[in-house]
C-alpha cells in the first residue's frame, strides 16, 4: 500500500495498492531519488528495503504503535 504526502503532511496521492511482482516497475515511475520513503514494519520489510533503497533519497522502517508524527 503507498500513500505520498508532502512537506506540510497533506495526502498527494493514494492509497494504491501496489502488488509484489510490480513494485519495481512502479518504482521506476513514480519515486525519486529526492523522495524519502517510511515503511511499516512487516514480514518483508528488509525485501522492501533493498528494492527501494537504490532509487530515493532515504528509506525507514518503522513499527507503528512507537512511531509519532
Amino acid at each position: 500500500m503507498a500513500v505520498g504526502v508532502d512537506a506540510e503532511k497533506r495526502t498527494i496521492f493514494g492509497p494504491y495498492k501496489i502488488p509484489n511482482e510490480q513494485l519495481e516497475d512502479w518504482i521506476a515511475k513514480h519515486l525519486l531519488p529526492t523522495d524519502a520513503v517510511v515503511l511499516e514494519m512487516s514480514t518483508n520489510t528488509y525485501l522492501f528495503y533493498d528494492t527501494l533503497l537504490p532509487h530515493v533519497g532515504s528509506v525507514i522502517a518503522v513499527h507503528p504503535p512507537t512511531f509519532v508524527w
